[in-house]
């Protein structure tokens, strides 16, 4: 933006961030207070090659809240015959100025009549170089003050029950096996406890179920006839999300071919 004027006294705005020391306070329920860096440099003249001043500080806030504190320190280079910097959050603001090769720091408090969400930073400069003109720069930036976050609840373990009986023979009328119980486990976790009960019906030599989360198994047989609990840790290399059950059976029947049947059940946590 530029704004040419006669012979007029120069006025050099360098408009910075809100901010620093104390930080712009926002009092939103629920949200934290942010501290937003700025830094802003203006120039002008032929090809903006007149490094006029600038202005770098910090500002924090809370978003939604109706105040802001700041710091910032200016510095006015190749202005005449002074730089300024103004400040706007909300319905507020302030200017501050330096002349010409001097740098201060500013501290301070604004008070918006409403709640605050950004705030603005404006640095101003002025020259009359080239042709003797007399001509105003400025270069502004914006922060914004990140609104409340919402916590993320802790991940909590959840035991899912299965049931997994194996069939097989003619048409899967024989009933081979049956492995039931609950595997417990934290989503993103590496370890899962089970609880399993294998009873062997009509299998052979055995039946046996296999217990598989990320990358951990664990493998329990019965023979023919018997039931037995099982209890264990699997401990994988990365992150459960889910784990699988698998029911084993073996039998000759029918046709004295010796052929094994499964049976699987996915678990979600």
């Amino acid at each position: 933006m530029r704004r040419t004027q006669g012979h007029r006294p120069l006025r050099v705005l360098l408009a910075v961030g809100l901010l620093a020391a104390g930080g712009v306070v926002l009092s939103a329920a629920g949200a934290q207070a942010s501290t937003e860096s700025f830094s802003v440099a203006v120039t002008g003249g032929y090809n903006n090659t007149a490094t006029l001043g600038t202005a770098s500080g910090t500002i924090t806030a809370e978003q939604g809240s109706t105040t802001a504190t700041y710091s910032v320190s200016l510095c006015g280079q190749s202005t005449y015959p002074n730089a300024t910097v103004t400040l706007t959050a909300g319905s507020a603001s302030v200017s501050h100025s330096v002349s010409y090769s001097s740098c201060q720091t500013f501290t301070g408090t604004l008070t918006s009549s409403y709640g605050l969400s950004t705030a603005t930073v404006t640095a101003y400069g002025s020259t009359f170089y080239p042709g003797n003109t007399y001509t105003t720069y400025s270069k502004s930036r914006t922060v914004t003050f990140p609104g409340p976050t919402t916590p993320v609840p802790p991940a909590t373990p959840v035991t899912a029950s299965f049931t997994a009986p194996v069939t097989g023979g003619y048409n899967n009328t024989q009933t081979l096996g049956t492995a039931t119980g609950t595997v417990t486990a934290t989503r993103g976790g590496t370890t899962a406890t089970y609880s399993v009960t294998l009873c062997g019906q009509s299998t052979y030599p055995t039946a046996s179920v296999t217990i598989t989360a990320g990358s951990a198994s664990a493998t329990h047989s019965v023979s023919y006839s018997n039931c037995q609990t099982f209890t264990g840790t699997l401990t994988s290399s990365y992150g459960i999300s889910t784990a699988t059950v698998t029911a084993s059976g073996s039998t000759f029947y029918p046709g004295n071919t010796y052929t094994t049947y499964t049976k699987s059940r996915t678990l979600y946590f």
